[in-house]
């Protein structure tokens, strides 16, 4: 299938948006109380979903997985990996599109997408590893 319509028909649940043209409390780059709250009850009703993970990436508001259980932790390492994997196949259609791209300028702005993606992917992933170490220690197994 054509990148093209490979993009056009996405199941991304999301746009790449500016880096915070949100209100100050959605900005700041820790999780609220009432957020960490809200993430662990979906993990124990299995209602985790990698379109949050990815908007709280894009703002820096990571888990930390420090009042979660063991169950919880595996729980969010597994969407949280199905959405580094969405990342990584965004990225890979992103660098293609920039090959194709006809002026300077479509390039440039696909560049900047291209450079946001690759650092959220690089939060997302250290994330992930600190949450498996997390894990490890919470479910007797390090």
């Amino acid at each position: 299938m054509p990148l093209r319509k490979r993009l056009r028909e996405s199941p991304l649940p999301y746009k790449i948006v500016a880096d915070c043209t949100l209100t100050r409390a959605q900005c700041t780059d820790r999780l609220t109380l009432d957020d960490t709250k809200a993430i662990i009850e979906r993990a124990r009703t299995d209602k985790l979903r990698t379109d949050l993970v990815l908007q709280r990436a894009r703002l820096g508001q990571m888990f930390d997985g420090a009042d979660a259980t063991c169950a919880e932790i595996t729980k969010i390492i597994e969407v949280d990996q199905k959405a580094l994997e969405q990342e990584v196949n965004l990225l890979k259609d992103m660098t293609e599109l920039q090959k194709l791209s006809q002026t300077g300028e479509l390039k440039a702005n696909v560049k900047v997408e291209v450079d946001k993606i690759k650092k959220m992917n690089g939060a997302l992933s250290a994330k992930i590893d600190s949450l498996k170490y997390d894990e490890s220690v919470k479910c007797g197994t390090l």
